[in-house]
């Protein structure tokens, strides 16, 4: 999911959120198991000025 506010035509800021559905100590396909870092979801924030 992602947002994006246009200030003016230089500058914008965007908001984008990842849900990942994942459980710390499920498996892979491969057989390693999923930690709790990577199991997160993630929230990235960001400001973005053109010249």
């Amino acid at each position: 999911m992602t947002g994006i506010y246009y200030f003016n035509s230089a500058i914008r800021g965007y908001a984008t959120y990842k849900f990942n559905n994942l459980k710390a100590g499920d498996s892979l396909t491969d057989g390693a198991s999923i930690s709790a870092v990577d199991a997160d979801n993630s929230l990235r924030l960001g400001l973005r000025y053109d010249f």
